[in-house]
């Protein structure tokens, strides 16, 4: 007998759940789905596939929306952050370019600042200003030490849901390779911002609150009636 031929005696005998995790292995595969899985199938199988294949469907066409609204918020906080690194270093060179102006130049130097924003630090001025470049650099710092911490929480409730949607099929990761690519990505950018922040004053990384996974959950439902009604 062919290997075709034993396959297609095996065919019937197939699980409702092995048959969807074939369609979820062709799906992230990009490879055809084979008709014999879904014909061969016995009509009592049909309210579990049914029921897995809008868990598959609502993990790689709802869910998505929700993933690439993190990851571009998080590339929106990576390019901030780049920003501030160069207002910093602007600052510094500023400071220690006026260390090198003779008193008598001082005024003009001053003069030449004024209307920068944010305000530049000049070494022989005491006075503090609200909108110096310190203080300023300081509030945009705590912004993204606060919305880091929010990301990876987003992030995380993600991973939940999506691991609780991976033990309906035994594991196998329900997101298709594209999806995947931009979970890691995200993480790798986001823990790559908390190495650098995180010294010398250390950012604690928390598993998500209720809030955030129900946040997710919420969205993810959302995504499944819509899938149960299409």
């Amino acid at each position: 007998m062919s290997i075709d031929a034993r396959l297609n005696k095996l065919m019937p005998v197939l699980s409702a759940k092995e048959r969807a995790i074939l369609i979820l292995r062709a799906l992230r595969e990009k490879t055809p789905e084979d008709p014999a899985w879904r014909r061969t199938m016995p009509f009592d199988q049909s309210r579990e596939f049914n029921r897995l294949i809008v868990l598959m469907n609502a993990c790689n066409i709802h869910l998505p929306l929700y993933i690439t609204m993190v990851e571009q918020h998080t590339e929106q906080l990576y390019l901030r952050f780049m920003w501030l690194d160069t207002l910093i270093d602007s600052g510094l060179q500023i400071w220690r370019l006026a260390r090198l102006i003779p008193a008598a130049k001082r005024r003009q130097a001053e003069q030449a600042v004024a209307k920068s924003y944010p305000i530049a630090e000049l070494p022989w001025n005491p006075e503090e200003h609200e909108h110096s470049w310190l203080n300023v650099t300081e509030r945009v710092e705590s912004r993204i030490r606060l919305e880091l911490v929010s990301l990876w929480e987003e992030l995380r409730a993600i991973d939940i849901v999506v691991a609780e949607v991976a033990e309906e099929f035994d594991g196998e990761d329900p997101l298709r390779p594209i999806m995947r690519g931009i979970v890691e990505t995200t993480r790798k950018k986001l823990t790559d911002l908390h190495e650098v922040l995180s010294s010398p004053d250390s950012i604690e990384l928390k598993e998500p609150g209720e809030e955030a996974l129900d946040l997710v959950r919420t969205y993810f439902e959302n995504g499944k009636r819509l899938m149960s009604s299409s």
